[in-house]
């Protein structure tokens, strides 16, 4: 087992968790009769949301205060030597709820419920007896200046929720960001020992490779420059050779011009048949000194064709091999992806949802990465695939943007649709668009939706 093992979950944490769930329905509740109600301002004088909402952000700090209290005294120096050994850190230990105290007093937690119901009743009173008064406000001016104040208080209370989702977002998601930014840091820095690896041992076999062409080259050269002296040689040998005849030829026409008329002419036609035969022996060497060159000009043309081969060879050879590298890239991202998938499903049987399925746990639970959770979700109510919030955000969009490699695997199999887009009008963008915004061609998230036919379609003017 893990020798360091896990931070305990304090009845404190409980009570806290089962009082944010309260607060987080009471808020609900709520925000539906904002919507149903046509007079703003009645509906603001019977309303408790911004306390509401303050208390929810108080409980949310002391959450949080209530968690670093727990990891402190968990922190004992022979779990800090443990953990040391393990190569784990205080904020790597996950909390365990089921090594905690049994549960919460019922008691306590149907309080909270009677709590929820009482406020519920009354403001359904409250809505009762707004509709009593609203039918008494039949004048034209009065019901444009309610609709003006509606829309303002509206989008006033619209901003004060994005807020307090963003903190209560941003306080949950501290601590598991951390965690994957250090994992990211040390793949990074692993795949950048690799990638220098390679490009050294890359360097080195051009390196080489440059020595051998030099000094195939070199060769080349040599021997041409050989075959050249040679040629030479042979042409001023036959030259000297045929200049020594001629000079010979010449001393004996001159002695024959001593002798008889006779003799001169018949000297005479000798030497002409022997300039005739020299001319005929020049020519021949002149010829064998172009065959030779010709034959050298052959053997440079075909070392060149080899040479343009071999580079041609070696190109397709790369393209092929950078080929399959990208192959076994997506096929590792696929079965990374369901390989996590199946731990989440097998995780999720262990999950009990206390407050039941709901489409903004859904979209959270794959914005924060609790893939466990979100197949518990999936598994519990799949229906809730493509549920999407006023902006139309759905569960596909937050796990592409928030780099949920798992999460999306599971949203695939469960049939989401990969193409809708965000936006009240569906003018924001696809979710492969918000995961290329965020990681760029090469993120793992972007590989995954375009091997499942997701269609990259940004924003809209509509």
């Amino acid at each position: 087992g893990d020798p360091v093992g896990c931070v305990p979950w304090t009845d404190a944490m409980r009570r806290l968790e089962v009082r944010l769930g309260g607060l987080s329905r009471t808020i609900a509740d709520s925000r539906l009769a904002q919507e149903s109600a046509e007079d703003s301002e009645e509906w603001i004088r019977h309303s408790m949301l911004g306390k509401i909402q303050r208390e929810q952000a108080d409980v949310v700090q002391s959450m949080k205060a209530e968690r670093n209290r727990a990891r402190d005294v968990f922190w004992t120096p022979e779990r800090q030597a443990d953990a040391g050994r393990a190569g784990r850190t205080l904020e790597s230990i996950p909390f365990c709820k089921e090594d905690s105290k049994a549960s919460l007093d019922r008691d306590e937690t149907e309080h909270e419920w009677k709590l929820d119901e009482q406020a519920r009743a009354e403001r359904e009173a409250q809505m009762a007896e707004k509709e009593s008064i609203e039918q008494a406000k039949r004048e034209a001016t009065r019901r444009e200046a309610r609709r003006e104040a509606e829309q303002m208080e509206a989008d006033r209370l619209e901003r004060q929720r994005l807020e307090a989702e963003r903190l209560e977002a941003e306080q949950f998601e501290a601590e598991g960001f951390e965690r994957q930014r250090l994992e990211e840091e040390r793949i990074a820095a692993q795949e950048a020992a690799q990638t220098d690896a390679d490009r050294i041992e890359r360097e080195r076999d051009r390196l080489e490779e440059e020595a051998r062409e030099k000094e195939r080259k070199r060769v080349v050269r040599e021997e041409a420059e050989a075959a050249r002296r040679k040629a030479e040689e042979d042409n001023a040998r036959i030259e000297k050779e045929r200049l020594r005849k001629l000079e010979e030829q010449r001393r004996r026409a001159e002695a024959a011009e001593k002798e008889a008329e006779a003799k001169r002419e018949a000297e005479r036609l000798a030497a002409v048949e022997a300039a005739r035969a020299a001319k005929i022996e020049a020519e021949r060497l002149e010829e064998e000194r172009a065959r030779r060159a010709e034959q050298e000009r052959l053997v440079l043309i075909e070392t060149e064709r080899l040479e343009k081969e071999r580079i041609e060879q070696e190109r397709e050879f790369a393209e092929q091999r950078r080929k399959d590298d990208e192959a076994r890239r997506l096929s590792a991202i696929n079965d990374q992806a369901k390989e996590g998938a199946g731990l989440a499903l097998e995780q999720a049987k262990g999950i009990e949802l206390v407050e039941g399925s709901s489409p903004a746990g859904l979209r959270m639970a794959a914005r924060n990465l609790e893939n466990g959770l979100l197949a518990r979700y999936l598994a519990e109510s799949p229906g809730l695939v493509d549920s999407s919030d006023r902006s139309n955000w759905r569960a596909v969009h937050e796990a592409a943007r928030a780099g949920n490699l798992v999460g999306l695997q599971l949203l695939i199999e469960a049939g989401a649709d990969l193409n809708s887009m965000t936006g009240r009008k569906e003018n924001g963008g696809t979710a492969l668009w918000w995961a290329l915004q965020r990681f760029g061609e090469d993120g793992d998230v972007v590989q995954l939706l375009r091997m499942n036919g997701a269609v990259e379609k940004g924003p809209t003017n509509l």
